[in-house]
Order: structure tokens, then C-alpha cells, then sequence
């Protein structure tokens, strides 16, 4: 067990460094100057990179490191991501890693409630559908899954707006700070995962159901509840414990989409906003903190699922 944590932990920090890397030469391969970019967004209203002298870049580009060599500036950009340094702000001159911070809390709370709403709802219709299999309830189910897989969530969002917020006043469009005002981003975000887990609970859990030991625990006088609960949900639970950790990953990236749709406070609007003011130190610090975020939760669902799963442990 401590030896597949080990493993698992180690394999994450090439998948680290690759990211690093790419982030790093995001900045790098653009055709555009990112000191003509950060001269104009200091500037003051006009257009002071067509004035600015080529002495006054060379200077700006020696005090940035930026005429050193390639590989000593991702050395250089390396060391200062690990200490938490993801540079400056073009535009405010605020420390990209003040701004995240700032603004991650808030991309956190509404992924949490968007993988809430996958469980319930997702777990909620898997469960019923799969006791039923083949049933009208069953097929419905399954219709509801596939639209909801196929529907935009940006489309998703809009409709929600529309039909419980406009004809149907019932939740607020905009706001942070209660539970009604979550209520349908966070279903939003959670709809289209919840309709896969719920294809996969209902698919392991009508194949389960017909495995030998249900048969005898059926046999031997045990509830369905328990029999459900005990016996049968946690073949089920190991599987969907992988795809919930891929989907919490879309979580964290459809938050860009949903944040943006009800105009929420969050490192994904935050970066919509950074792409549009060509303010790459902040693309690049959203771009490497929503990786690794992406690679922490994979990483403890898979340490997870090994706790889970008896036949990983005893590997």
C-alpha cells in the first residue's frame, strides 16, 4: 500500500514539471513582445509603446531576465514557482499569486457544490435506474443522461437564467454569499458529470446485481436497502471514484464557463479577463494553478480508490 502511494506521488512530479514547462513557454512562442504588452497596459489611456524607446525596452527586458538565454529563464521561472513567485501583473503591477489567491476560494466553493450536485444527482438516478434496468424509468433516465452530456453548459446556464430566474423568480442571477445564489451554477457545472456517473452507476450496478453473491445474500433474508447499500454499492462506488476525480477536473475547468455566464468572482473569470487584456502572467499563473489542481485531485482520487479497492492494496 505505502509503496503504490510512493509510486503514485513520484509519477506526479514529471507530469509537474511538463506543465511548468508548457506554461512557461506559452509566453514564449506568442508573436508578440511581452514588453510592448506591458509597456501599453502601464500606460495612460493612449499608447505609449509606439513612443517608448528601444533603449527603454532593452532596459525593461534586462531588469525582466528576458535577453538571458531560454533555458536559464524557465530555470529561473521554475525556481520562483516553487517559492510561489508567478511574477507581476501587466496591467495593476499585482503579484499574479496575490490575485489567484484572492479569487481561488470562490472557483473552490463552486466546484465543491458542482461535484455535489454530480453526486447526488448523478448516484441519486444511477442507483434507480440500475435496480430497474430496462423499466420506463430506466429509459428516461438514460434520455435525461445523454442530453445532459450533450447539452453546452454555457447553452445550460442561460436556460437555467431563463427559467428559474426570469419567468420563474426563484433564484438570484448574481451574488456569492448564500446557498440559493450557488443553487444554479452549481448545477450548471454539475449536470453534464452527473449524467456520466449516472450511465456508469446504473450500468455496474445492473451488472452487479446479477452477480453470484448478491443472489445469495438475496437468498439468506437481506434487505434491499441493505442489500443495495452493503453489498452491492461499493463494486459500484470503485469505478465511479476514478471518473469522479476526471470529472472533478472538468469541474475546475468548466468554472471558466460558468463564472463567466453568471458573472461570478473566480480565478476562471479571472483568467477570461487576463486572455482579453493580453495580461500573460496572469494566463500563465491561472493556467499552472488550474493544472495542478487538475493533478493534486487525480492524484488523491487515485490514493483513494487504492484505500477503496482491496485488490490495489494488496499489490
Amino acid at each position: 500500500m505505502a509503496g503504490y502511494a510512493l509510486w503514485r506521488i513520484g509519477a506526479a512530479v514529471p507530469v509537474l514539471f511538463g506543465m511548468v514547462l508548457v506554461v512557461f513557454l506559452l509566453l514564449n512562442v506568442l508573436p508578440v513582445d511581452p514588453i510592448q504588452v506591458m509597456i501599453t497596459q502601464t500606460g495612460s489611456g493612449q499608447a505609449p509603446s509606439a513612443s517608448a524607446t528601444q533603449e527603454t525596452i532593452d532596459n525593461i527586458r534586462r531588469e525582466l531576465g528576458l535577453d538571458r538565454p531560454l533555458h536559464v529563464q524557465f530555470l529561473a521561472y521554475l525556481g520562483n514557482a516553487l517559492s510561489g513567485d508567478l511574477g507581476s501583473s501587466f496591467r495593476s503591477n499585482q503579484p499574479v499569486a496575490e490575485m489567484i489567491a484572492e479569487q481561488y476560494p470562490y472557483t473552490i466553493r463552486l466546484a465543491l457544490a458542482g461535484l455535489t450536485a454530480t453526486l447526488v444527482l448523478g448516484l441519486t438516478f444511477g442507483i434507480i435506474a440500475g435496480l430497474w434496468p430496462g423499466s420506463l424509468i430506466d429509459r428516461l433516465l438514460v434520455l435525461v443522461a445523454t442530453l445532459g452530456i450533450a447539452a453546452p453548459t454555457f447553452w445550460l446556464g442561460l436556460m437555467l437564467i431563463f427559467a428559474f430566474s426570469i419567468v420563474y423568480p426563484i433564484f438570484p442571477v448574481l451574488g456569492v454569499g448564500s446557498l440559493q445564489a450557488i443553487f444554479l451554477p452549481a448545477i450548471t457545472l454539475g449536470l453534464p458529470g452527473a449524467a456520466i456517473v449516472a450511465r456508469l452507476t446504473r450500468s455496474n450496478l445492473a451488472a452487479v446485481m446479477k452477480e453470484d453473491y448478491i443472489v445469495t445474500a438475496r437468498s439468506k433474508g437481506v434487505s434491499g436497502r441493505l442489500l443495495v447499500l452493503r453489498h452491492a454499492m461499493p463494486n459500484v462506488l470503485a469505478p465511479v471514484l476514478t471518473v469522479i476525480g476526471l470529472q472533478f477536473g472538468n469541474l475546475m475547468t468548466g468554472t471558466v464557463i460558468v463564472e463567466t455566464v453568471f458573472s461570478r468572482p473566480g480565478i476562471g473569470r479571472l483568467g477570461v479577463d487576463a486572455i482579453l487584456q493580453s495580461d500573460y502572467p496572469v494566463v500563465q499563473g491561472f493556467t499552472l494553478v488550474m493544472a495542478t489542481t487538475y493533478v493534486v485531485v487525480n492524484l488523491m482520487v487515485d490514493l483513494i480508490h487504492m484505500w477503496v479497492d482491496p485488490r490495489i492494496r494488496d499489490q
